[in-house]
């Protein structure tokens, strides 16, 4: 009897994805996880990362729906082994072709510009540039809950969103209809063909309490074959509560010959108080062998004394420089590797959480599996 109902749901289960895929419905994953040895503090510790965050491994299944007209895009995370929202956890819909509505929780990463390389994909520098670090996504530093896009050409494309910490837009202090807009993230981008993508944008504190507005543009270069440079430049409207009055930023990514692509990142704070902040690094991914899927990553990167914020003491901590060094093995649907990675001062982006003494090295040999499908 217990046979025939896990039969029978199983029948069930392929159906509906029978039925689901002839609805437009279908469903991926990606995950990262990292096992760990971390030295730096009393003793080394052993932990489990997820890259940018500690003690958990992220396993996400997306669920996407599509039509001409309407669709959705739901993302379950598994962080802590403990289903929760994800990124995204939208509906959208086109009254007509050019315009595209959504509500939900929202990330639109059309005009993102962001240097995601090295130990950004293994286990993260602390307080160092990675995604966002050009061009902010829409929802990147509080999530948008409601975009109106609007592509009028495949060239061109304005953004508007609105919203509060993601998953509920009453959470902000004060929802009045002035707070929201105040609080909102409004842009647009232009692609010129065969030089590149222009693009600004306003966006706005979380809550709509004018703290933190930050006003930013963008220039793409792709006019240079096997090239890609970005430069970004954010100016904050209140400088007086922004650790830097504006920032300038640089990515590129070089494709020098089919096995080998170099990447590079410069960041500058300007602060009319305090000192300079500095950044910047350069890093390769080389594949040994191409039908094996054996390649290396190696990184190194370097910021100063301004750039070191130290969240414990609210001040400026010691400059840092941080390095790996990782062999991997790609597959189909993943990879596999191994690496060594350090940091003159200061703490990776997980851990190691026994280091009272942010004045001296942290290490790390990171194991890294990672899928997606």
């Amino acid at each position: 009897m217990k046979k025939a109902v896990v039969l029978g749901m199983i029948l069930l289960a392929l159906g509906t994805l029978v039925y689901a895929a002839d609805a437009g419905v279908k469903v991926t994953g990606w995950g990262r996880g990292l096992f760990a040895i971390q030295g730096g503090g009393d003793e080394a510790l052993g932990t489990i990362n997820e890259s940018w965050g500690g003690n958990s491994v992220r396993s996400t299944v997306t669920i996407t729906g599509t039509s001409d007209n309407v669709g959705f895009v739901m993302d379950i995370d598994t962080n802590n082994g403990n289903p929760v929202a994800g990124d995204q956890d939208k509906i959208w819909a086109k009254p007509f072709d050019m315009l595209t509505l959504s509500v939900g929780r929202i990330y639109d990463d059309t005009l993102r510009g962001s240097e995601s390389y090295g130990a950004w994909n293994w286990l993260r520098y602390g307080n160092m540039s990675g995604d966002g670090a050009i061009f902010d996504r829409v929802g990147e530093g509080a999530e948008v809950n409601f975009e109106a896009a609007l592509a009028p050409t495949d060239a061109l494309y304005f953004f508007g969103g609105l919203g509060g910490n993601g998953t509920n837009l009453m959470a902000a202090p004060d929802t009045s209809a002035e707070r929201v807009f105040h609080g909102g993230q409004f842009g647009a981008g232009y692609t010129i063909n065969g030089i590149g993508v222009v693009r600004a944008q306003y966006v706005g504190s979380p809550g709509g309490l004018h703290l933190t507005d930050v006003i930013g543009a963008a220039f793409k270069v792709t006019a240079v074959p096997n090239l890609t440079a970005d430069f970004g430049f954010r100016y904050a409207t209140k400088p007086d509560v922004s650790p830097w009055d504006e920032k300038i930023s640089v990515g590129a990514d070089y494709t020098a010959m089919e096995a080998l692509v170099l990447h590079a990142i410069g960041v500058i704070g300007l602060d009319k108080v305090n000192d300079t902040t500095l950044e910047f690094g350069a890093g390769a991914d080389y594949t040994v062998d191409k039908a094996s899927g054996i390649g290396i990553n190696a990184d190194v990167r370097f910021l100063n004394d301004a750039a070191a914020f130290n969240a414990t003491t609210n001040t400026s901590g010691k400059s840092q420089i941080g390095f790996l060094f990782g062999v991997f093995k790609s597959f189909a649907n993943g990879v596999v590797g191994i690496g060594v990675e350090a940091q003159t001062t200061g703490l990776f982006a997980a851990g190691p959480d026994n280091q009272t003494d942010q004045s001296k090295m942290v290490w790390a040999i990171p194991i890294k599996v990672e899928m997606s499908f």
